[in-house]
């Protein structure tokens, strides 16, 4: 049997056979389960509100002091449990514990859980007794994983392990850290990584592969790498399909999006995280009782998505529990020929082979079919706005791009005794992929109308990556003070190969033939396809890239509310690649080496329980194995440093987090592109690199806050300044910002309102929108053939409203409005002589969902 035969074979298989454990457990536990209580807790009123209706249920008491859950908004229980199991749900994710008074008597009380966050609690409530939760870490929703989520009706999430892997407080982090939670994934409906990330405070997403794939930025520079779980490496740049991978990926398998903005040393990003930030992606984990989620919407331009989720345990002790995910989405866009089928099948299961040791496996399988548009709209060779119609493309209906991705992930969790712990992760992808698309550069000619050039690309190939990572952790006592430790290390390997068209630009017509298209935007029309040339179908290219790291890091607390921080890490990198075309023969480049980083310095100071102030500072060293300079030698590795200080604040219970922080990069070694429409050497035709001897400099203003303002109204804010300076390689150059896309200004605020006072129909609904602001972007756009010109996209503001109705305790119905006034504006504002162009926001849209959770 063919081997992509066999994967999908057991693929399947796997799929088939959760499905018929859940369905044989549930049958075999109905009798254990009826001696359990039947609860209707419905999700989304107020925890004080839960806790009343548990004891009424229970026919228990409980002593509840307002205090403690002022603001908290319960996950809610519908179906049966056990006492324990239903109070320890609707607890989880706060630093609430309770404790029996008498034998129908229960107190809620709150924990001092240090950076953890674990819930505590025992109840002995007729002959039923549990140790405490604190034995084996519980997130929301019964899920393992303390950071998660999903089922907290919130849109703060309190805990994060994007730093280091180690779930801890995001008030006790001394970085700027944001996290996208699984409610406002969901009232956003953002379904690819791209559309996340364009709601996540201070980064700017640009749409370097139109409906592909986008590049995202933090602080003036890409984000490249990201991390799954806290762990194992992800390549999130964006290759569109020129080399197979795209950044799209479906946010159906994920519960939450952490991303830190600024240098992170911990993470282990080696080769291409530097300066910008990093994005920790945390997947769905399952739960401990039985739960089905089913949503299906449907919305402007034949917008249509299914969702099936099915998760809980599959042995009667608890100890095997599985989750599988099946996400469909098909849309058409608002742009003429464009449209994208993405269909995602996620598995995984989760074992405890004994209490403190916990097991995990899965499989993920992707696949992507679009016809894409990546080139976006042009200017005037002027710089002034020719205005098309917002349904204007530059593709064609023959176009195509296909992508299959298939991830194999393992896990293993150790408890070594009471205060440290062991954890590795593997992960393994295999991308096949293949695309003929065309695309348009140059700016319009106002005479004739026309582009400067249409080009053509032909690429297939393909993708194996493999990463591993390990991490020691722990802390000890001295004197009473809690002293922390980790260590770690990471290993990826990426191999990627792809045969494209040779030549791929006029006068030679590429994937053309002899026929000169069409080059006039104004009368654009189907343009007609030849048979690729053999001859010309024939440049072959390779890249092999491994990339290890090991790291210790220890936290010094000298006084009870000072925290001291150092961290040293060793890289080192390798990499091959060869390029072999028929017609400029064969090129290979090595590159190899391994350094000691300098060490990364921390403070922070707890000014009480609630705030605290920090300082970091952060040496940045990033190789740029992708840049050549005129020679065909790879560029020196990008250095600098990046210094930030911070106020945080965060409420105990965890359902308020706020943040403000101040911070200044420097940079040195930059690489600058230099058009040369003469040179055509060393596998680059046109242009080559080289480095800026001055400094870049960077600095702005983070600030945000996420969480509970009411036990009614909630809230994600943010506001980013930034301001950069990049000098010119020439007194006759000009001075720019780092890059065109982010603005100086930026404002994103997402709200909602739940009447959960109000009567029984008040309380079924939630209102609520938000707002993406920014200031203008100016771009420089330097031409070989003729002056440079200014491009300017102004001021915009584009407003969302959202409706929500609980139709029953299962079934909510939710209605999602984005740009309520139609704004028009550019998205994205690229070059006429770059990788991209000019890209609309989208118009007025509409999408109307149905989400039935049973449990």
């Amino acid at each position: 049997m063919p081997k992509k035969r066999k994967i999908l074979v057991i693929h399947s298989l796997l799929t088939i056979v959760f499905f018929h454990a859940s369905a044989s457990v549930l049958a075999a536990g109905t009798e254990q389960r009826a001696a359990d209580i039947t609860f209707t807790i419905p999700a989304g009123i107020s925890l004080q509100e839960a806790l009343q209706r548990f004891a009424s249920q229970a026919n228990l008491s409980i002593q509840v002091d307002e205090s403690n859950v002022h603001g908290l908004v319960s996950g809610g229980f519908t179906g049966k449990g056990s006492i324990n199991s239903v109070l320890t749900r609707l607890l989880a994710g706060t630093t609430l514990a309770w404790q029996t008074v008498s034998a129908n008597t229960l107190k809620i009380i709150p924990v001092d859980t240090g950076s953890q966050g674990e819930s505590i609690g025992v109840v002995n409530v007729e002959g039923q007794s549990l140790p405490p939760a604190a034995a084996m870490s519980t997130g929301v929703n019964g899920s393992s994983d303390i950071t998660a989520t999903e089922g907290s009706g919130s849109l703060n999430g309190s805990m994060a392990s994007t730093v280091d892997g180690k779930a801890t407080n995001v008030k006790d982090m001394a970085k700027s850290v944001s996290v996208i939670s699984h409610k406002q994934i969901t009232e956003q409906n953002t379904k690819t990584l791209s559309e996340i990330m364009s709601k996540a405070p201070g980064v700017t997403v640009a749409q370097t592969s139109g409906n592909l794939g986008s590049t995202f930025f933090s602080r003036g520079f890409a984000i490249n790498q990201a991390t799954v779980d806290g762990g194992t490496s992800v390549d999130i740049s964006d290759g569109g399909n020129t080399v197979g991978y795209n950044n799209n990926l479906s946010s159906a398998i994920y519960d939450h999006v952490e991303v830190l903005r600024g240098a992170n040393m911990l993470g282990g990003f080696s080769s291409s995280s530097g300066i910008s930030g990093s994005v920790n992606l945390v997947r769905k984990r399952p739960v401990d009782h039985f739960q089905l989620i089913y949503s299906t919407a449907a919305g402007s331009w034949n917008n249509y998505q299914n969702m099936l989720d099915v998760s809980g345990p599959l042995n009667d002790s608890g100890s095997l529990r599985g989750r599988t995910v099946l996400s469909w989405q098909k849309q058409d866009y608002f742009y003429h020929y464009a449209d994208r089928d993405d269909r995602t099948v996620y598995n995984i299961l989760e074992f405890n082979l004994t209490p403190s040791t916990l097991l995990t496996a899965g499989v993920n399988y992707h696949r992507l079919n679009a016809t894409p548009w990546i080139s976006g709209l042009s200017m005037y060779e002027d710089g002034s706005d020719p205005k098309f119609s917002r349904k204007t493309s530059f593709t064609q209906p023959w176009a195509f791009s296909h992508t299959e991705t298939k991830e194999f992930f393992a896990g293993w969790e150790q408890q070594l005794g009471e205060h440290w712990g062991l954890k590795t992760n593997y992960d393994g992808q295999y991308t096949q992929f293949g695309s003929l698309m065309p695309s348009t550069a140059g700016p319009i000619n106002a005479d004739t109308g026309e582009f400067d050039s249409i080009s053509g690309s032909a690429v297939q190939g393909n993708i194996r990556k493999y990463s591993w990572d390990t991490k020691l952790s722990g802390n000890y006592d001295i004197g009473g003070l809690t002293q922390k430790l980790i260590f770690g290390a990471k290993y990826d390997k990426n191999y990627n190969s792809y045969t494209s068209a040779a030549k791929g630009y006029f006068p030679d017509y590429g994937i053309f033939g002899n026929h000169r298209p069409d080059l006039r935007p104004f009368h654009w029309h189907e343009v007609p396809l030849a048979p690729v040339n053999p001859q010309t179908y024939g440049t072959l290219s390779e890249v092999d890239t491994s990339t290890w790291d090991a790291f210790g890091s220890v936290l010094i607390t000298p006084l009870n509310s000072l925290h001291l921080g150092i961290s040293l890490r060793l890289d080192g990198y390798k990499s091959y690649s060869r390029t072999n075309s028929p017609f400029s023969g064969s090129d290979e480049n090595n590159q190899n080496t391994r350094k000691w980083e300098k060490p990364n310095y921390s403070v922070s100071y707890d000014l009480s329980d609630n705030w605290s102030v920090y300082g970091d500072y952060a040496y940045v060293f990033t190789p740029q194995l992708a840049v050549r300079d005129r020679q065909g030698a790879v560029l020196p590795p990008e250095q600098g440093n990046n210094m930030e200080t911070g106020l945080k604040y965060g409420r105990k219970d965890g359902t308020l987090n706020a943040s403000v922080s101040f911070y200044k990069t420097r940079l040195t070694n930059t690489s600058t592109i230099v058009i040369d429409p003469e040179y055509n050497q060393n596998g680059m035709e046109g242009y080559y690199w080289e480095i800026n001897p001055k400094q870049t400099i960077v600095k702005g203003i983070d600030s945000e806050i996420s969480g509970n303002l009411t036990d009614s109204w909630q809230v994600m804010a943010s506001y980013n300044y930034l301001t950069s300076y990049r000098p010119p390689l020439s007194d006759n150059d000009l001075n720019q910002t780092v890059n065109s896309y982010t603005p100086k200004h930026m404002l994103r605020v997402w709200t909602d309102y739940n009447f959960v006072n109000g009567g029984d129909v008040m309380k079924k609904i939630t209102l609520g929108g938000g707002v993406t602001a920014q200031s203008q972007t100016r771009s420089i756009i330097a031409r070989y053939d003729g002056p440079d010109f200014t491009v300017k996209q102004p001021f915009f503001a584009v407003y969302s409203a959202h409706a929500g109705y609980q139709l029953t305790p299962a079934w909510n119905i939710d209605l999602l409005v984005n740009n309520i006034f139609d704004k028009t504006y550019y998205s994205t504002a690229g070059t006429n002589y770059g990788t991209f162009g000019y890209f609309y926001g989208a118009p007025r849209n509409y999408i109307l969902s149905l989400t039935g959770t049973f449990q």
